[in-house]
């Protein structure tokens, strides 16, 4: 989520976007044609909870992706901040929506929930393939010696 190239050339961030939203259609496709079923307001409200949950599990890659050049600590408020950002968000659309007469909120819940289930699986499994470095360590002269070794891990010299 870095915004490194994966081994392919491409940006991680792009890799994983369209990892997560592979599952996500399969999976919203399923539901929304079982919900529609059972009338159009069940389907209308799985259909609205498979794009919100789409929606807001690319605001991680998205907002790791923009800020991915800068320090670890701005990255990192980045990451909480659009968490945060996105739980109250959250919140306050699930409000919005449970008040409207031509939703089902139980199957809005339910597209909502098997979205992100489904999308979260389809990160994992992408996270996993492409073994981009999170961050790059610098070795120092301690590293080296190691490396070398001339110190060994408990940072005793050898021979000593």
């Amino acid at each position: 989520m870095t915004g490194l190239p994966s081994s392919s050339g491409r940006c991680a961030a792009g890799t994983l976007l369209r990892a997560g939203a592979a599952p996500l259609l399969a999976v919203g496709v399923v539901i929304v044609a079982l919900a529609s079923v059972q009338g159009a307001r069940a389907g209308a409200g799985a259909l609205v909870g498979t794009a919100v949950a789409g929606a807001a599990m690319a605001v991680g890659p998205c907002t790791l992706h923009l800020v991915r050049s800068g320090p670890p600590v701005a990255v990192m408020a980045a990451a909480v901040g659009a968490y945060g950002a996105l739980v109250v968000g959250l919140g306050l659309l699930w409000a919005l929506l449970t008040r409207i007469d031509r939703l089902s909120a139980e199957h809005l819940g339910l597209a909502l929930i098997a979205g992100v289930v489904a999308w979260s699986a389809g990160q994992v499994r992408a996270t996993a393939r492409l073994r981009t470095p999170y961050f790059e360590v610098d070795r120092g002269e301690r590293g080296q010696a190691v490396a070398r070794g001339e110190e060994g891990d408990d940072g005793q010299e050898k021979g000593s």
